[in-house]
């Protein structure tokens, strides 16, 4: 059986992927077949994407863990332009995505849907925790990067510490207290995290 997936869902999701980790599982992206769409998620142990695409399966529920290597190499073959990929079953484990040919283990991903939160209780009203905007943080990453000498798109320099409550603010230091970017909470009438949908 063949499957369509989209590129740019698994490219998103892979830069969260453990490249190499003693947990096997999370060195790969979990494709999550369900009835009415796929969720396509990966995590390195700190970070987790989660994505869902709109999907017709008509066959049963299941999911397998893409390797990231195989990831790796699909994302490098592609076309420019080119939109999904597809994914074949073929027999005794092996798979193929695209022209690259894989097998899959039983190992079981981690379980996902316990880390994401569902609801809305993540909105900013009386004693939920600060929320902050994307684009400030990484404006504020790159101010610090470049007071610590790196390239302003280097990742993980300095680091960060904010209060629990809604109207707390964000903090990120150099660690020797000479460098300092405050980043202030989004407003409670902002848009607020309404959950996944797994």
């Amino acid at each position: 059986m063949s499957y369509s997936i989209n590129i740019n869902t698994i490219r998103a999701a892979h830069f969260c992927a453990a490249s190499k980790d003693v947990r096997q599982t999370i060195n790969g992206v979990l494709l999550d077949f369900k009835n009415d769409h796929i969720n396509i998620v990966a995590t390195d142990g700190h970070l987790l994407a989660a994505y869902r695409d709109e999907y017709i399966n008509t066959g049963e529920e299941f999911s397998i863990i893409i390797p990231i290597d195989v990831v790796k190499l699909m994302l490098k073959m592609v076309v420019k332009g080119q939109e999904c990929i597809e994914l074949e079953e073929l027999d005794d484990n092996w798979w193929q995505l695209g022209d690259i040919k894989f097998t899959i283990t039983n190992d079981k991903f981690p379980d996902y849907q316990r880390v994401i939160q569902r609801n809305n209780s993540r909105s900013t009203s009386d004693g939920a925790h600060p929320r902050f905007n994307p684009n400030q943080l990484l404006r504020a990453q790159k101010s610090i990067n470049i007071r610590m000498g790196y390239k302003p798109s280097s990742p993980s320099a300095g680091f960060m510490s904010y209060g629990v409550n809604a109207n707390d603010s964000a903090v990120l230091h150099d660690g020797t207290g000479n460098s300092v970017v405050v980043i202030m909470p989004m407003r409670f009438t902002e848009k607020t995290y309404m959950g996944f949908n797994v």
